[in-house]
């Protein structure tokens, strides 16, 4: 399902559930975005965007369609990949849209409501684009998990640096050249992207340095590959490392 089908399929499965809404589905709703919104983000995103993602599913069941919420369960599937690239940066912009989706639904507005889950998900995508741009192409077989954790949160980092303009479009009356506006980022992600590479090359020495110390390499060694003085090496990375 491509990203458009999939925000149609969504606005359009929360337009007619908005219409089929009872007290008794809100307290379900309300319910699900309070249980989200207390877990922790980290360390576990993957259980806290699958919290978030309920909302979906109830939202399938109130449209009285089985046809359409299978096909509203089928686009879960494709938003949990969604959240999981995005990652904890994403939290955030999820419980504002969860609570102003709420608001709409309490009011029986189902265009209000429609509209911002369509707003809502266009965001979530632009900031995967973000995201996805920072990432390493692939991952350096370095043998130190502590480099790929490194690089994860650098591509957390960069969508965190652009999530804040990306919510604060206002979804009814954001225009085209809005979001164009918002997409003409490439100096900045530049140089973010250059920044966010010294440092995950700073952890992979840092993590070099390490194994060499724990092979009982001695400092004037590790200052000769690192092409500086001793003090300069051990001022470096002995705190963090004896």
């Amino acid at each position: 399902m491509t990203e458009d089908a999939t925000i149609s399929l969504l606005s359009d499965a929360t337009h007619i559930a908005c219409r089929r809404m009872t007290p008794q589905h809100l307290n379900a709703l309300h319910a699900s975005v309070d249980q989200a919104s207390c877990l922790p983000a980290r360390p576990d995103w993957g259980r806290k965007a699958t919290a978030h993602l309920e909302l979906f599913a109830i939202l399938g069941d109130v449209t009285g369609d089985s046809d359409l919420a299978g096909l509203v369960s089928s686009a879960t599937g494709r938003l949990h990949d969604l959240a999981m690239t995005v990652g904890p940066a994403a939290d955030g912009i999820i419980l504002s849209s969860r609570r102003r989706l709420l608001r709409q639904l309490t009011a029986w507005d189902a265009d209000g409501a429609a509209l911002e889950m369509e707003r809502h998900l266009e965001r979530l995508h632009f900031m995967e684009r973000l995201a996805s741009s920072y990432g390493p192409r692939s991952t350096r077989s370095s043998g130190y998990g502590d480099y790929r954790k490194h690089a994860k949160t650098g591509k957390e980092d960069a969508a965190r640096r652009f999530e804040r303009p990306a919510d604060d479009l206002a979804p009814a009356t954001a225009t085209a050249a809005d979001l164009a506006d918002l997409a003409d980022l490439a100096d900045l992600r530049a140089i973010a992207a250059a920044t966010e590479q010294i440092r995950r090359d700073e952890a992979l020495v840092a993590e070099r340095v390490a194994a060499a110390r724990a092979r009982g390499r001695s400092w004037n060694g590790i200052a000769d590959a690192l092409g500086v003085s001793r003090q300069t090496a051990r001022n470096r990375f002995a705190d963090k490392l004896d």
